[in-house]
């Protein structure tokens, strides 16, 4: 049996319990609702709307142009800058126009678990697919 039937399906459990463990411990730690926490995931996902097509449509060209030696470095300098940039831009948009109430460390963590969860859980639905694909 191979290991992957095994550790695929632990892998998305783990990810996707890792995450409501932890916005549950953070909501009622901090007395806050789940609110800020899907702010924080919508913003995650509302970065991606432009950073993907930037990525697609800018960067690929951009990176065809280096030279052989040095496309794989280049290419995770800009595509990590390229997430950055927009995953930054998006949350200073919603920190600026949308979750103006969220200046508080606990209200920013609550947010900011919304932010990484969201990803996180994206990430363990790609495990799970793999896995039901796979069988």
């Amino acid at each position: 049996m191979n290991v992957l039937y095994f550790t695929y399906p632990l892998s998305a459990i783990l990810i996707f319990t890792a995450v409501i463990a932890t916005v549950i411990f953070l909501t009622e730690k901090f007395g806050l609702g789940w609110r800020l926490f899907w702010i924080g995931g919508l913003t995650f996902i509302l970065s991606q709307v432009g950073h993907i097509p930037f990525n697609r449509y800018v960067l690929g060209p951009l990176v065809s142009w280096l030279p052989a030696g040095w496309a794989s470095i280049g290419t995770a300098l800009l595509v990590g800058l390229s997430a950055g940039l927009w995953e930054e831009l998006a949350r200073y948009a919603t920190y600026r126009w949308w979750a103006r109430d969220a200046r508080s460390w606990p209200k920013a963590l609550v947010m900011g678990s919304g932010h990484g969860g969201i990803e996180a859980l994206f990430i363990g639905g790609l495990i799970l697919y793999t896995y039901l694909r796979m069988v």
